[in-house]
């Protein structure tokens, strides 16, 4: 075949296994996250997977298949890893907390997913990005807007806006991945380096402590609300 592709009846036969599924996805990620998705190219999909193109395109008919592929999979790992921090939790505050340390963990094993989303959502609330928020994001969303508004009831977290909150937590998180390339140009050291992500990891945590909690964790005194 010149294409190199076999027929959709040969490409359906076989399942593909996990383990080449989880290298494709996982090169696709970083391929997308670098290029977007008119930039990616299949071969250096292919390449950086360890699979040659025709492999690829025994499970994948097309660029546009790998994409949807790549973000479902991002969308529900990254929802699977944070639900436990809001599943019946001790206080809102180690919510936080867990949410924060949780996202950061996911997002520092590939920083690729935290680009490659942050271009999906750039590009505009398209049908399949509509449908992943519904099914992954909304309910876990919902979920944590209650969790800071008891929070913010029993006296645990200052008077926020809930919705403003969770907003900016993400935004900490996440900017320090999606800026990377930025932060070492400015700084001349590599911001995801393991010490690097472990510094930017405290400081996250004791950033959310500052902006959120009305009791710092050791501090027996409250703090002063802000006039």
């Amino acid at each position: 075949m010149a294409s190199g592709r076999p027929s959709p009846k040969r490409r359906g036969r076989m399942p593909l296994q996990r383990d080449t599924r989880a290298a494709i996805l996982a090169a696709a990620a970083r391929e997308f996250g670098k290029n977007g998705q008119e930039g990616a190219r299949t071969q250096a999909i292919a390449k950086s997977a360890g699979v040659n193109i025709a492999l690829l395109f025994y499970y994948f008919k097309n660029k546009k298949q790998i994409y949807n592929a790549v973000l479902g999979e991002v969308f529900q790992r990254w929802t699977e890893a944070v639900t436990p921090a809001m599943t019946e939790p001790e206080s809102a505050q180690k919510a936080l907390l867990a949410y924060a340390s949780a996202t950061f963990d996911f997002i520092s094993q590939d920083p690729a997913r935290a680009r490659f989303v942050q271009l999906e959502f750039l590009r505009g609330p398209g049908a399949e990005l509509r449908a992943l928020v519904k099914q992954y994001l909304l309910p876990f969303h919902q979920q944590f807007v209650r969790v800071i508004q008891a929070g913010v009831e029993n006296g645990e977290l200052l008077p926020v806006d809930p919705q403003q909150l969770t907003t900016t937590i993400k935004g900490l998180v996440i900017s320090h991945f999606n800026n990377s390339s930025v932060i070492e140009m400015l700084t001349g050291q590599d911001p995801l380096a393991p010490a690097a992500l472990a510094r930017q990891r405290r400081s996250v945590l004791e950033m959310i402590e500052r902006v959120a909690f009305i009791k710092r964790p050791g501090n027996s005194k409250p703090r002063k609300e802000h006039a």
